[in-house]
């Protein structure tokens, strides 16, 4: 017989403590952890922010957001390095 494995919910992932030096998300009720990125996809992640900073404040609707959670359903919630947003 297989091992079961309980599904965290988003409540439930979103009320645990951060783990120092990972990064964590819910994909599908599993809580999956990514070590913290060195300097180069920092860079990276800086220039794309900026390009993009840029470019929303030509485009009012627009909004940038780095490292926000998107709850996508009951037991998956991603935190993408950068996001935009347009306004509804």
């Amino acid at each position: 017989m297989g091992a079961s494995t309980m599904l965290v919910t988003v409540q439930e992932f979103l009320e645990k403590p951060e783990t120092e030096g990972l990064i964590e998300e819910l994909i599908g009720g599993e809580v999956i952890g990514m070590p913290v990125s060195g300097q180069p996809h920092e860079v990276t992640k800086s220039n794309v922010n900026w390009v993009l900073t840029a470019w929303s404040l030509q485009n009012p609707a627009l909004r940038v957001f780095i490292e926000t959670a998107y709850q996508l359903d009951d037991h998956t919630c991603l935190i993408p390095d950068i996001s935009l947003l347009a306004s509804a």
